[in-house]
């Protein structure tokens, strides 16, 4: 009794202590409740109503376990080589599954069409795709129709060939065409690429006479070949509409150039599932149409041979999928790599899976392949980073310490962010100081230009038809504009993403060598020989993150004379860093300039014109007037879009090399009293501002007033409007000074 009243009087307190700390805990729980929703309420929100859970924030979503979120961490640090792994081997195998699920069931068209569905499920959950409108449909038909083609005769070739005939073929081939393509336009192949075409081409014929392919293996490769040139053939009619233009007339040229700026609007993902899922039914109408319907019923397969098709099917689609992923993650070279790893892997797994079969065929087509791989991999070599984005993050440019690199990077903000008729001081001061025309006379314009790999060649010559400006010397600022025009080319030749970009110079610096054979007092520009031609070279160092660097020379190439006896000699030394602009994103902000209808109109009379080209006959001038000694007054009628080119191309702008060149015209015409005529002269110092762009049907005004005259340099400042608008086209501030 006593120990169970003295047990029952320890217990008790406890109990009791227990009650408290319970109390007291619900007491602080229900405090904070009810804080947190007075809080919600004060702020207007329904404190009873919890958010959705796709709009919580990471403070409301419960703490994942530390192991699951250390295996996640290690799955992200290997998934790019998961995936790249999966590609190497899907796409090693892919060919020999798909001619091993043939061989049962002779059926290209449908299985053609069984292959690119699952390619089409998994692609339509990697991309967001929006309704497919006739302007679409317009822009992706080239691409999907020529790929349907493409997939029906590789299967065609792969249903009456041997995988390894097929593999070298499709190796060779396309870089064999390429070839032949820069052969047309003039261009010459270096010696290890005529070496490389050489031993393919012998190794082609020798694989061709040790797998011996039928007649129907023949047509279908041939058949791959002829798609695979009109697909170069449409690459180059997109960007270059001169032939077009020639032989189909400008309304055919019209169409393709819509049909390519719309092609352009579709990003690369969404354009590989259109590739896949357009095709898709029409090839399955086409097997059915000759006959394959009946094949399919007449053929009871066997477990084996539906277990091949259904992994040819997986293959298919799991490289095709995982191809894309590794668009947005590896750089050229490395994709490159891969493809070339992957078809050295098509050969192994043709042997493991056929047997040796024809020794000499393997041998051949080994040697196919390797240089096939070699000549695809000609043209990357030279370049290292290459990534897909065309637009950089400003803070993630290469690093440095140059006084111009935070200037560099505002600019760019600036140019993306900002609409063009507020355009920033310093971009334009960056950007159009190398466009400047510093004379009057002559134009010039480049003619042989050649392109191969990262390395561009080009030569000025003189466009003038006046007879007072054929022998005038060629002066500094039209020589650089043209070696940056040189060095554009070379970017687009090496850009990987394949669609039209501008390519806006950010920084230059240019160092001119010392003339053989010229006398030390030719300067300020006179050092470029009236009658001698200047080549010009450049070569692209550097392109990654939307940033290109381009290093140029610049030759003089004149007949040997006794002053003179070299024919060739270096005349300056450029570099250029060019800021990548995709076209899009150029007209987005070109359309703050212009109403829709005028841009509209435009851009249908421009659909001839072709990449950035050096002027074609320059708009000039108009009513020039002196309303007093000091200043002088012109305008300037833009209603032909012929009539210019330059920085802005198929785009219906004045470039500010334009409205500079008229400045300065202005300019040497106000050095004369009576303005009897222009005077030679050399732009001492300058400073512009272009506040927005001129567009097709406005008309310009010009005014400069003389302020000062020293030392023989003549000081002027003016302004060039919007003549119906008022609005400030370019104000400017010039020294300049008559050519001795």
């Amino acid at each position: 009794m006593t120990e169970a009243s003295n047990s029952e009087g320890v217990i008790a307190p406890t109990d009791g202590d227990d009650d408290s700390a319970r109390k007291e805990a619900l007491r602080k729980a229900g405090a904070e409740y009810f804080d947190k929703v007075l809080s919600k309420a004060s702020a207007g929100k329904d404190p009873f109503i919890d958010p959705p859970k796709s709009r919580r924030k990471p403070a409301d979503i419960e703490a994942v376990d530390p192991d699951i979120e250390t295996v996640g961490k290690v799955l992200e640090g290997i998934r790019l080589y998961v995936i790249g792994a999966l590609f190497l081997t899907c796409a090693s195998v892919s060919l020999v599954l798909v001619q091993a699920s043939l061989q049962p069931l002779h059926t290209p068209g449908i299985q053609a069409f069984l292959h690119l569905l699952p390619t089409v499920c998994g692609l339509w959950m990697l991309v967001e795709v929006g309704p497919l409108t006739k302007e679409t449909a317009l822009g992706v038909a080239p691409t999907a129709g020529l790929g349907a083609l493409k997939v029906l005769c590789l299967f065609g070739a792969l249903l009456y060939s041997d995988v390894r005939l097929v593999l070298a073929w499709i190796t060779w081939a396309p870089p064999a065409l390429k070839a032949g393509q820069r052969l047309l336009q003039g261009a010459k192949l270096e010696v290890q690429q005529n070496g490389l075409l050489g031993v393919g081409g012998v190794g082609l014929l020798g694989c061709i006479l040790g797998l011996w392919p039928t007649l129907l293996g023949v047509l279908s490769l041939l058949g791959w070949s002829a798609v695979e040139a009109a697909e170069l053939a449409w690459e180059y009619w997109k960007v270059h509409s001169e032939p077009g233009v020639l032989y189909l007339g400008e309304r055919a040229t019209g169409l393709v150039r819509s049909m390519a700026d719309e092609e352009a609007k579709v990003g690369a993902t969404t354009m590989e599932f259109y590739r896949n899922s357009l095709p898709a039914v029409p090839l399955l109408l086409v097997g059915f149409l000759f006959g394959e319907g009946v094949e399919l019923v007449q053929h009871e397969l066997s477990v084996p041979a539906v277990m091949t098709m259904l992994c040819s099917v997986a293959a298919w689609a799991t490289a095709a999928v995982t191809g894309v992923l590794l668009a947005d993650s590896l750089s050229v070279p490395a994709r490159s790599a891969l493809k070339a790893l992957a078809c050295i892997g098509t050969l192994i797994a043709s042997v493991v899976v056929g047997g040796l079969g024809s020794v000499g065929g393997l041998v051949a087509a080994a040697f196919v392949v390797v240089s096939g791989v070699g000549l695809q991999m000609g043209d990357l070599v030279d370049i290292v980073g290459v990534t897909r984005a065309a637009l950089p993050r400003p803070a993630s440019i290469s690093s440095g310490s140059e006084p111009h690199r935070n200037r560099g990077i505002k600019a760019y903000a600036a140019v993306i962010s900002a609409p063009f008729p507020a355009v920033e001081e310093e971009i334009v001061d960056a950007r159009h100081l190398l466009n400047l025309i510093d004379i009057t006379a002559p134009y010039l314009r480049l003619s042989s230009l050649k392109v191969q790999g990262s390395t561009a060649w080009a030569v000025i010559e003189r466009e003038s038809m006046n007879v007072l400006e054929i022998n005038a010397p060629m002066m500094h600022a039209e020589i650089c504009r043209h070696a940056a025009n040189v060095a554009e080319f070379a970017c687009a030749a090496v850009n990987p993403v394949k669609k039209r970009h501008f390519y806006l110079a950010m920084k230059t610096e240019f160092n001119a060598a010392t003339p053989v054979g010229v006398a030390p007092g030719m300067q300020h520009g006179s050092d470029c020989w009236s009658g001698s031609t200047v080549e010009i070279e450049a070569v692209v160092k550097r392109f990654d993150r939307g940033l290109a660097t381009v290093s140029i020379q610049i030759f003089r190439r004149g007949s040997p004379s006794m002053a003179s006896p070299i024919r060739r000699q270096l005349f300056a030394n450029m570099k250029v860093n060019n800021m990548v602009v995709p076209e899009d994103t150029f007209r987005a902000q070109m359309r703050h300039t212009a109403s829709a209808g005028i841009l509209s109109a435009a851009l249908q009379k421009t659909q001839a014109l072709a990449l950035p080209s050096p002027y074609l006959n320059p708009v000039c001038l108009s009513d020039i007037a002196a309303p007093s000694t000091d200043v002088r007054t012109a305008k300037l009628h833009f209603t032909d879009v012929h009539m210019t080119a330059g920085h802005f191309p198929d785009v219906p702008a004045l470039p500010a090399s334009t409205v500079g060149a008229n400045v300065v015209h202005l300019a040497s015409l106000g050095l004369r009293d009576d303005m009897s005529g222009p005077v030679q002269l050399r732009v001492v110092r300058h400073a512009m501002k272009y506040r927005s762009l001129p567009v097709l049907g406005e008309t310009l005004g010009f005014t400069i007033t003389r302020v000062a005259c020293k030392d023989g340099v003549t000081h002027f400042k003016g302004r060039v409007v919007e003549e119906a608008s008022q609005r400030d086209i370019m104000l400017f501030e010039l020294h300049i000074a008559p050519e001795a």
